[in-house]
């Protein structure tokens, strides 16, 4: 991985409502850089400009994140994550980058990442996780789509990080059949009429599941990719789903 030295450790503050926005080739060549990135990362935009997009990492990035990175953005998929990079002078800041692929016809052209300004709770917590990745502390994390998630046994407990909203949503509405059945059985319902009570409760949140999904997962689904195509200047493509 490329080491971008000498580093100062000071980090440079960067205006809240500031925007840093670039696109890449596919071979990660900077193609475009907005005015904020530019003030932000100390060089000159004839310096930045045609440059792989690596110039900027700072050398305490752990290799996993970028990996992971790649790997989702290759997968046609967004990614979003914390990232220290580095000044032209060693100073360095830290972003919140949201990362995305740019299409045309279905083939993968560039990519664009827009990086916001996180809280400093954001990045207290990512510079104690970070660190645990490049000492060999991390045997049982991972990062998947710029999460860090936990491997192993303990792997069940960053489901709820990973799963779908529609996921999240079916299990809400289990929790709930569980709950009321248990509370129905104490209650004193039993036999035919428990037997009868769970069916109807079960085929209730059957048909809500379902209704959710027609009438609000896969809206949103759709929404989401058209707002990715018309981010990503795939315009036609976005219009002809909204007609169909």
């Amino acid at each position: 991985m490329r080491q971008n030295l000498p580093v100062t450790q000071q980090e440079f503050q960067f205006a809240p409502d500031a925007t840093l926005m670039s696109t890449t080739d596919t071979h990660s060549h900077i193609v475009y850089a907005n005015d904020a990135f530019v003030a932000v990362s100390g060089y000159r935009r004839e310096n930045i400009e045609g440059q792989p997009h690596n110039l900027v990492r700072h050398p305490d990035m752990p290799p996993e994140a970028f990996e992971d990175m790649w790997r989702t953005l290759k997968g046609g998929e967004p990614w979003t994550g914390l990232v220290k990079n580095r000044r032209e002078n060693g100073d360095h800041y830290w972003v919140r980058a949201n990362a995305t692929p740019v299409s045309r016809n279905g083939n993968t052209t560039g990519y664009m990442s827009v990086r916001t300004k996180p809280s400093q709770e954001e990045v207290a917590a990512a510079t104690s996780l970070y660190a645990k990745f490049r000492e060999g502390r991390a045997r049982s994390l991972r990062f998947h789509k710029g999460l860090v998630t936990r491997t192993g046994f303990m792997k069940w407990t960053s489901s709820l990080q990973t799963m779908s909203s529609a996921s999240r949503a079916v299990i809400a509405l289990l929790l709930v059949t569980a709950l009321v059945s248990a509370e129905a059985w104490y209650e004193g319902l039993q036999g035919a009429g428990f037997a009868q009570f769970l069916l109807l409760f079960v085929a209730t949140m059957g048909l809500a599941s379902m209704w959710m999904h027609h009438q609000i997962f896969k809206p949103l689904a759709k929404l989401r990719e058209q707002a990715l195509s018309i981010a990503t200047g795939n315009f036609h493509s976005a219009t002809h789903m909204n007609r169909s």
